[in-house]
C-alpha cells in the first residue's frame, strides 16, 4: 500500500505540473510539448527549474532569469493534486479501474477551474477528447449507459435552457458544453448533486465578493470554476453527502 500510495503522490505532482504549464499555452496558444516557459521574460526554464513544488520553494516563487514572481497558482496546484489523488486513493485502498477513472475526472476538473478563474472561458480542445474518453471508459467500467445519455442530456439542457432565456447574459455557450462533459463524467444522479454544490459554492462565494465590494452586481463570475469545484467534491465523497442529506 505505501508503494501504490508513493506512485499516486508522484503522479499527482507531475500532473499537477503539467495541468499548469496546460492552462498557460493553451490560453497563449502554445504548443503543449514545447519546453516550459517563464511567463514574464519567455526564456526557457532548466530541467531544474521545473521539478513539482521543490523548484517553486528553491526559487521563492520567482522565474531563475528575470527574478518576477511567477504566481502562486503553480505551487497551489502542484500541492493540491497530489492531496486530491492521495484522498481518491483511499477511497479504495488500491490501484484500480475504477481509481484511475477518479483520477482523470479529478485532473480534468482542476484544469477547468483553473482555467475558467483565470480567462473566463472554457477551452473545447479540452471538452472533446475529455467526453470522449469519459464515455469510453464508463461504458468499460459498466456504468449505465442510460444514466450517462441523462447525464449528458440534463447537464447541457441545464445550461442551454438558461443560455437562451438570458441570450447569453447569465452563462457562456462554454458552460453548455461543460455540463455535456460532466453528465458523462459523473452520470445522472452524481450530476445533479454537482449541480446542487456549485450553486451552494457560487451563491455563498458570491454574497461574500458583495459584502467585501470586490464584486458588484452584474460582474461575471466564473460558473466553471464553481462546478469544477463540486465536481472533485462528488468525486471524492458523493456518496457520503447524500447518506448525509437523506439522513437529515
Amino acid at each position: 500500500m505505501f508503494m501504490e500510495l508513493l506512485l499516486i503522490l508522484v503522479s499527482g505532482l507531475i500532473i499537477g505540473s503539467f495541468i499548469n504549464a496546460a492552462v498557460y499555452r493553451l490560453a497563449n496558444n502554445l504548443s503543449l510539448w514545447q519546453r516550459s516557459i517563464c511567463p514574464h521574460c519567455q526564456k526557457k526554464l532548466l530541467n531544474r527549474d521545473i521539478i513539482p513544488v521543490l523548484s517553486f520553494v528553491l526559487l521563492r516563487g520567482k522565474c531563475r532569469f528575470c527574478k518576477k514572481f511567477i504566481g502562486w497558482q503553480y505551487w497551489l496546484i502542484e500541492v493540491l493534486t497530489p492531496i486530491l489523488f492521495m484522498l481518491a486513493y483511499l477511497n479504495y485502498g488500491a490501484i484500480n479501474w475504477y481509481l484511475i477513472s477518479d483520477l482523470l475526472y479529478i485532473s480534468l476538473a482542476i484544469f477547468f477551474l483553473v482555467f475558467d478563474f483565470k480567462y473566463l472561458t472554457i477551452p473545447d480542445v479540452v471538452i472533446w477528447p475529455g467526453l470522449i474518453i469519459a464515455l469510453i471508459l464508463n461504458y468499460l467500467l459498466g456504468f449505465y449507459w442510460l444514466g450517462l445519455v441523462l447525464g449528458m442530456l440534463v447537464g447541457s439542457g441545464f445550461f442551454y435552457l438558461q443560455y437562451l432565456v438570458s441570450r447569453g447574459k447569465w452563462i457562456g455557450w462554454g458552460d453548455v458544453k461543460f455540463g455535456l462533459l460532466l453528465g458523462a463524467m459523473l452520470g445522472l444522479g452524481d450530476l445533479i448533486l454537482t449541480l446542487l454544490l456549485a450553486y451552494v459554492i457560487g451563491g455563498l462565494l458570491a454574497i461574500v465578493l458583495l459584502l467585501s465590494t470586490k464584486k458588484k452586481f452584474g460582474d461575471l463570475l466564473p460558473l466553471g470554476s464553481f462546478l469544477a469545484g463540486a465536481a472533485i467534491i462528488v468525486i471524492l465523497w458523493g456518496d457520503l453527502i447524500l447518506n448525509f442529506i437523506f439522513k437529515i
